[in-house]
């Protein structure tokens, strides 16, 4: 494993990097809604971002892959505006940098019927553009090295980084030494996790939802994501089974068939990693 061997000298609270997908598969609109999935992957990036804006000690990077119009990859994070050619950003620096702010209508109250709505000014730092298809593996290989960029031999991380991977096309089998040499990455906060968002489709069928073992899921893709999974800790489950999601112990950090709700509430754990300490963040022993 790489190995950056911890020092006292600076303190580096936390990371998480969001990896999309940017293929024309996204451009299918989500089971059960309105928008594209490209576009409620931002959606719910952006507004989560914005939820992150006054937490201290965290950096946020928001990368990307698909091809270019000639055929070739276009991996990279996808900050624009002030925050262009930025990888990581602290969460403090996106107040003042989103690219455009638009007045966006929002409901309250249920049932539907009945609902009130309001104007909120919603802030976007991530635009999506898609493009062709390129193999999964060049944008893990990018996270891999993107995950420690910029730290040095004296940076101290209070937590392991968070890695949240949207997948569109269903994944091959050659992406599994990618994903295991990100998972397999050491750093002084720990192994990174690595959590996966697939969203349903219009023909999508069941959602699979933090499964705990694979013994009931078809072999390939599903099962691959699976593995390449984290499992998550403890404190992640004990928010899901707050929010009356069924958990069980060993479950992983892995959506699949997801629905906007599912998008949703998978990204809320961001906001509760970014909370906790080292010994809460670490998944448990000898799982990754």
């Amino acid at each position: 494993m790489d190995q950056l061997p911890p020092t006292n000298e600076t303190c580096l609270g936390g990371r998480v990097v969001f990896l999309i997908d940017e293929s024309e598969s996204l451009r299918e609109f989500i089971a059960g809604g309105t928008k594209s999935k490209a576009e409620s992957i931002a959606t719910a990036v952006n507004s989560l971002l914005n939820q992150l804006v006054p937490v201290a000690d965290l950096e946020v990077a928001v990368a990307g892959y698909r091809s270019d119009p000639n055929g070739g990859a276009d991996i990279g994070c996808r900050w624009g505006g002030s925050l262009t050619g930025s990888r990581f950003v602290p969460t403090a620096a996106l107040a003042d940098a989103p690219l455009i702010i638009e007045n966006r209508v929002r409901r309250l109250g249920v049932p539907v019927a009945d609902a009130q709505e309001e104007t909120v000014r919603f802030p976007i730092w991530y635009i999506p553009q898609l493009g062709g298809s390129i193999l999964p593996v060049l944008g893990y290989a990018y996270c891999r090295h993107l995950v420690v960029v910029g730290t040095t031999l004296e940076t101290v991380w209070s937590k392991p980084p968070l890695v949240i991977s949207f997948v569109g096309d269903l994944i091959p089998e050659q992406v599994e030494m990618a994903v295991k040499r990100v998972l397999g990455l050491s750093t002084p906060g720990g192994s990174p996790l690595v959590f996966h968002v697939h969203l349903g489709g219009t023909a999508a069928g069941r959602s699979v939802l933090y499964p705990s073992s694979d013994i009931h899921l078809p072999p390939g893709p599903l099962s691959d994501l699976f593995r390449w999974s984290s499992v998550l800790p403890d404190y992640l489950i004990a928010s899901l089974r707050s929010a009356q999601v069924p958990v069980s112990v060993g479950a992983r950090g892995m959506i699949y068939n997801a629905s906007v709700a599912d998008l949703i509430r998978m990204l809320s754990l961001v906001r509760v990693y970014a909370q906790q300490g080292i010994s809460d963040v670490l998944p448990p022993d000898g799982q990754g």
